[in-house]
């Protein structure tokens, strides 16, 4: 991995068009030890970090909130809980429920977002469903208050639930801590670094150089001082990473909060007690693996919903086609789609 991301410059200047074997692009490209040096040497600074999950012994529970849309934009102030779902450390189903929004609220939803909730406003409204504030109690009688809550960005759920850590519940751990890969911030910059470095000690570094850290011997220490250059983290989400090691696809329609709590389970469960070498591995395999898209690529935008930053794009086109459209059409209406979204 840390070969295949170390390219340079081509390595005949005069004919960039030349081809090469593998990869992106037409030209052939070098390979630059000391950019592959920086990258093993951010994974081995990343092997140095503590793993606190693995020392926990649980009760250990997971827990999964969808939600609909009470505004335009991307931003979680814009939505609002509406299925919450709570697994135990098996995997086993102990709270799914819908829930049934008071008449202010249901007012204020723009969109179910049916496509990837699966919500609707009749499977919402039903008499017998639960508010929020009752499913919160719920789960807050069912959830021990020394349970250990796994998940991926788990944070947003305990916080649209209101959970208070060290009463509600001990403690939590998010799936992308495990999963996610530290790499150069800026691998043109980082590899500079390490050869501004070598050129320092008088060092030729080879294809096959061992990363150190600086000031000689191995990199043992897990801060960016360290590491000699900035490094930043690629985070995997949840169905990138079943995909990929567990080969399952569990989010191929829309979003269920059970599949993703009892996957999210599953998953801490597998790698929760891995060394680093493993760790390192899984990592590469996920950094290497091709992308995954998520729900907003294919679908930036939902009734009129931002699911992203590409969302605001989308729509800002769209309002243009729309005015050049109904401009040199003859027609009106423009000002009915800008007030609408």
């Amino acid at each position: 991995a840390a070969a295949a991301a170390a390219y340079g410059g081509p390595s005949h200047p005069q004919s960039s068009s030349a081809p090469r074997a593998g990869g992106r692009g037409g030209s052939r490209r070098e390979f630059d030890p000391n950019r592959a040096r920086a990258i093993s040497r951010a994974k081995a600074a990343q092997d140095a970090e503590s793993r606190p999950w693995s020392a926990m012994t649980g009760p250990f529970y997971s827990i999964d909130v969808e939600c609909v849309a009470i505004g335009y934009g991307h931003s979680a102030s814009q939505r609002i809980p509406s299925r919450i779902a709570m697994v135990d450390g098996e995997g086993r189903t102990v709270i799914d429920e819908v829930v049934r929004h008071d008449a202010d609220t249901a007012t204020r939803i723009v969109s179910y977002l049916t496509p990837l909730t699966g919500l609707t406003r009749e499977g919402c409204e039903v008499p017998t469903n639960k508010t929020l504030e009752e499913i919160s109690e719920l789960i807050r009688d069912k959830l021990p208050k020394d349970a250990i809550l796994v998940g991926q960005s788990i944070h947003h759920d305990i916080e649209w639930l209101d959970l208070v850590k060290g009463v509600d519940y001990g403690d939590y751990v998010d799936l992308a801590d495990i999963f996610r890969q530290r790499i150069p911030k800026v691998l043109i910059s980082a590899g500079n670094a390490v050869k501004r470095e070598g050129d320092e000690k008088g060092e030729v570094v080879g294809v096959g150089a061992v990363p150190e850290k600086k000031g000689g011997g191995s990199t043992t220490s897990a801060d960016d001082a360290t590491v000699g250059f900035p490094t930043r983290y690629r985070i995997f989400g949840l169905r990138h990473c079943c995909v990929h090691l567990l080969s399952v696809d569990m989010q191929s329609s829309h979003h269920d909060p059970v599949d993703d709590a009892r996957y999210s389970i599953l998953l801490f469960n597998k790698y929760r007690t891995a060394e680093p070498p493993l760790l390192r591995a899984v990592r590469d395999s996920l950094h290497r693996a091709p992308i995954t898209p998520g729900f907003s690529v294919k679908n930036p935008v939902v009734d009129g919903v931002c699911m992203s930053r590409a969302g605001y794009v989308v729509k800002h086109s769209a309002r243009f086609i729309w005015r050049w459209w109904t401009k040199y059409s003859g027609r009106k209406g423009v000002t009915d789609i800008d007030n609408d979204t």
